[in-house]
């Protein structure tokens, strides 16, 4: 019997530019590429229709090319409406980004806040255990075991503290760079 060597194709020799990018307005799925010789024929294709993932109406897909005209008609309206309206789009992103940016700031210090209360809710836990330890309602064993439970999680909570309060010091810091992207 001779050992017969084939050379087995690479069924995906190329990616397309809309890889991962493009789903499915029906089902939700991921569009897949297909390439079929020439740049003229290359599409995406719905995963789901063609397996049956999914239940989705048709077997549908779209040309590349058409897909890339369609992108960059679009860049091109936004470009244009950015060379004749730059000073107001500058002002809505600056704007919806100090919304976003305060939204994140007020969630942080809201964490660092809540972080803070347990770490001193955690040092009068530790005061009663000493004091009941003492009058002898808590065994050293027990105590003991208690005290290191609460002690760890204190270190934690500190970890976090710092790491909070150096997020926020930075978040209050750090100006929007919209003017530059533009």
């Amino acid at each position: 019997m001779w050992l017969v060597s084939r050379r087995i194709k690479n069924l995906i020799s190329q990616i397309g530019l809309f890889s991962g990018v493009i789903h499915c307005m029906d089902c939700g799925s991921i569009h897949h590429y297909r390439h079929q010789g020439g740049n003229r024929y290359n599409s995406y294709y719905c995963r789901a229709a063609a397996k049956r993932i999914k239940t989705c109406p048709s077997r549908h897909y779209i040309r590349e090319k058409d897909l890339y005209d369609y992108v960059l008609k679009e860049f091109k309206h936004l470009m244009g409406l950015l060379k004749s309206h730059e000073k107001e789009l500058v002002a809505y992103l600056e704007n919806k980004q100090k919304i976003s940016d305060r939204h994140q700031l007020n969630h942080k210090q809201q964490s660092l806040q809540k972080a803070e209360a347990r770490d001193k809710e955690i040092d009068h836990i530790i005061e009663r255990l000493y004091e009941d330890n003492l009058s002898g309602k808590v065994s050293d064993e027990r105590y003991a075991k208690l005290v290191g439970h609460y002690e760890s999680e204190q270190k934690e909570l500190k970890d976090q503290i710092e790491v909070l309060k150096s997020s926020v010091v930075k978040s209050e810091a750090e100006s929007s760079g919209i003017k530059s992207f533009v």
